[in-house]
């Protein structure tokens, strides 16, 4: 939930305008609270930066692909070590980067769906793929 400072602003009308004047064709002072805008950048991306579901989303994605990047690094030695071939090791690597594209692909076009809640298509998918890691 995002607080904003108030501020207060005094609006004067007169008889001399028709289109604030009241029925009395008196002055009318009129005192209106409105939320204070911050103008600048830095004040509107320091407002999204503390917002907790995004700092949960941030930890996740480090952690994830942390984890992510160790088994990038070491699967073409583990092909070889494994007794494959290192051209076979390198075909296991692009298979992986072509399925990452496609698995993406296919996830964004299903994620479009009106009745698809993203934040469940989202656990689904981590879950398998951390199934299959």
């Amino acid at each position: 939930m995002l607080i904003f400072p108030q501020t207060k602003i005094r609006h004067t009308t007169s008889v001399n305008n028709p289109e604030y004047c009241d029925k009395t064709n008196s002055l009318e002072h009129v005192e209106v609270t409105v939320p204070h805008e911050e103008t600048s950048i830095i004040g509107k991306i320091s407002n999204i930066l503390r917002s907790p579901a995004l700092l949960i989303s941030f930890v996740n994605a480090f952690l994830f692909y942390g984890g992510l990047s160790i088994v990038f690094t070491h699967t073409v030695a583990y092909g070889i070590y494994l007794g494959h071939s290192h051209d076979l090791a390198i075909v296991l690597m692009s298979l992986i980067g072509l399925s990452n594209i496609f698995g993406r692909l296919f996830l964004g076009c299903v994620g479009q769906l009106r009745r698809v809640n993203i934040i469940f298509l989202y656990f689904i998918a981590l879950t398998l793929a951390g199934q299959y890691m």
